[in-house]
């Protein structure tokens, strides 16, 4: 049987790397892009080894300047990170972040955890992706940063969390669960009190922002101990949400295959409040939570996907 893409892609999720975000040129020339493929390659010479796509937009910069800089994130540099993977290009995406350099003139970043300064000396095409070959001259280190790191889709932390950023998130976690409680015993509509648990759900999370921002936006190391009561406290919200769901299925007007599998469909688009939600942002928490309610609503009403599709192919 032929490995196929998909299982390697689905086995290199697993894997963890360090975020990095690779720079090259100056002044208004300035390119960079955020990257997990970086390697050591030998001490004598000191060489370095990153792997590229070819439709990356700073990848004709880097071909023709022939040098680079790998600045290895700290944990607390998630909004680089992310703005040097998204859609800001160019020199914009400097304008965040403080910008110094070393030896080749390659944007070299104040805070990192590491700044490796390189000149270009090969580079050898694999299929879809070059692997530029460097030279280091130089580098700098911030001896007390934590790694920030990139596994399963998600950013993660070298940080250790401490017990009140432990005792934070666990009160979180048993604040919606008991919200969803709350709203099962609302009315005799499961989908009314669906959505009103979600607007509930959306106002904790972003009263509670700074804590959810700095434990799901990279999360944190805990003890054995703190990662089974939090993983315990996190089953049984599932649970509770899971059986409001089925309510609503058995009740029949809630549309569902599988209701936990929804479920947890329904946590990952409330929970990702936390990659974007501030409070000086242009909705108030009211406004989110009314939006994700009628979102939620399209998914599961049995009334809303026979007037929008006349079906029920492609349910949760």
């Amino acid at each position: 049987m032929t490995f196929s893409r998909e299982e390697f892609v689905g086995a290199m999720r697993r894997f963890p790397g360090a975020a990095n975000i690779i720079t090259t040129g100056t002044g208004d020339s300035r390119a960079g892009f955020t990257a997990t493929a970086c390697i050591s390659l030998t001490a004598d010479p000191p060489q370095v080894g990153v792997a590229v796509n070819r439709t990356v937009s700073s990848y004709p910069q880097l071909v023709e300047n022939g040098y680079f800089c790998i600045n290895t994130l700290a944990s607390d540099q998630l909004e680089l990170a992310s703005r040097f993977s998204g859609p800001i290009k160019g020199a914009q995406r400097f304008l965040e972040g403080k910008w110094t350099e070393l030896k080749t003139g390659a944007p070299v970043l104040e805070g990192a955890v590491v700044n490796l300064d390189c000149k270009v000396t090969n580079r050898l095409e694999l299929s879809t992706h070059t692997l530029f070959v460097g030279e280091v001259v130089a580098a700098r280190q911030a001896i007390d940063a934590k790694q920030l790191l990139y596994v399963d889709g998600d950013w993660a932390s070298l940080l250790p969390a401490t017990g009140r950023d432990v005792a934070g998130v666990m009160d979180g976690i048993h604040t919606v669960t008991s919200a969803v409680e709350r709203a099962s015993r609302l009315s005799d509509d499961p989908l009314a009190n669906l959505e009103a648990f979600v607007k509930e759900w959306t106002k904790i999370y972003t009263t509670t922002e700074a804590v959810t921002q700095k434990y799901m936006s990279a999360k944190l190391y805990v003890s054995p101990i703190d990662l089974q009561a939090l993983n315990a406290a996190g089953r049984e919200f599932d649970d509770r949400l899971t059986a409001l769901l089925a309510q609503g299925v058995e009740a029949g007007c809630l549309e569902a295959a599988d209701p936990r599998l929804t479920a947890y469909a329904i946590s990952g688009l409330v929970g990702w409040i936390h990659r974007w939600y501030r409070p000086d942002g242009r909705l108030s928490p009211e406004e989110i939570g009314q939006y994700l309610a009628v979102l939620v609503r399209k998914m599961v009403s049995c009334s809303d996907k026979t007037e929008t599709s006349g079906s029920r192919t492609g349910v949760i």
